[in-house]
């Protein structure tokens, strides 16, 4: 087994090998560096590829992952606002062309902008209904829509509002992925987040375990959901989608993104020995709290960054074993690779140096 954390520069992009299985889990900020690293790894067939939540520097290099014609994916797993709102302008269009004339409800809510708020109508539904989405995007439709939202992207026009101008990048991001995404003829599954722990195996074919999603239908919006949708992408790192490499006789690796494990409700996240843990946020002070619900012995920490002095946090940095693709003090980048020994039981280092963040 072996874990790599590739050096993006700018975000998150983790890779796990175990036996015949590739994962990939979120792809940094730019979608020409994420495809360089892997082709740079040997890594051309993909099992899984995962996109945790909407924050560029997690999702771009999943657009050119998809985009690549020197790379395969057999699974893509997507949050399902993605999907939702994709599937909505495919079936309504004139909500994403409203946008581009300046035409936007005023949406007042008392609640704090979260998905669990306003998505909480939809419900788990079996595997084999999910399975029959087929073609459900009208390609053609998204295509179109993408042409106008890139004239406008290169030439904005003048007096739309913040928020539009906003919204109609939002929409282009999304569009553009879902037509590489489907055109890539990978499996896609939409993953709805939950405030509560689920461990739900998304699929038998893998050990992946979803700690706070699970899977689901796509729906098309009314307008104002479509545009409450819009409004929250921006506002849910923490609600990233979490996962877990769990598989008999072997560490775990628990992929946290940006989430502050707060679906756990206050209880703890035990690990084997030896696991690999992500740090949450690039190891930011906001999100210090996981390294108190994470428990095991022996953990590893693995932190994928920017150069900066603002990161990491003090918790991170009294980690007794933690690695760094960047450090604040100095501004040499690293790939950090670990590679598993069955018979020590204990995780070598290749090419890859300890932390030194102070």
């Amino acid at each position: 087994m072996k874990f790599i954390a590739l050096d993006v520069n700018v975000g998150d992009s983790f890779v796990l090998k175990e036996g015949c299985n590739n994962f990939v889990i979120d792809g940094g900020k730019n979608r020409n560096t994420i495809v360089k690293k892997l082709l740079k790894n040997n890594i051309v067939d993909i099992d899984v590829v995962i996109c945790s939540h909407y924050d560029n520097d997690h999702l771009n290099g999943i657009i050119g992952i998809t985009n690549s014609n020197k790379i395969n994916i057999k699974e893509l797993w997507l949050p399902d606002i993605f999907g939702d709102i994709a599937f909505t302008l495919s079936r309504n269009p004139e909500f994403a062309l409203e946008l581009l004339n300046g035409d936007s409800p005023n949406i007042q809510s008392k609640k704090e902008p979260t998905l669990e708020n306003y998505l909480e109508n939809q419900e788990t539904i079996e595997q084999n209904d999910i399975n029959e989405q087929v073609n459900i995007f009208d390609i053609s439709v998204l295509e179109y829509l993408w042409d106008k939202l890139n004239s406008f992207c290169s030439c904005p026009l003048l007096g739309l509002s913040v928020v539009n101008i906003k919204n109609i990048v939002n929409i282009q991001k999304i569009i553009s992925l879902v037509i590489h995404a489907t055109c890539s003829g990978a499996h896609i599954r939409w993953l709805k987040y939950k405030e509560t722990l689920t461990k739900k195996r998304i699929s038998r074919d893998y050990e992946l375990i979803a700690l706070n999603s699970y899977e689901k239908k796509l729906q098309v919006y009314i307008k104002d959901i479509f545009y409450l949708a819009l409004n929250v992408l921006s506002k849910i790192n923490k609600e990233s989608l979490v996962f877990q490499f769990e598989k008999t006789g072997l560490p775990n690796v628990l992929f946290t993104a940006d989430s502050d494990l707060g679906f756990c409700g206050g209880k703890d996240i035990p690990l084997n020995n030896n696991s690999i843990v992500t740090a949450p946020h690039h190891g930011s002070s906001a999100n210090s709290c996981v390294y108190q619900i994470v428990q095991g012995n022996n953990l590893i920490y693995v932190r994928s960054d920017q150069f900066t002095n603002k990161r990491p946090c003090k918790e991170y940095i009294s980690l007794p074993v933690k690695y760094c693709t960047v450090c604040n003090t100095v501004k040499h980048k690293q790939q950090v690779t670990l590679e598993y020994d069955q018979n020590t039981q204990l995780w070598d280092t290749v090419n890859t140096v300890c932390c030194s963040c102070q």
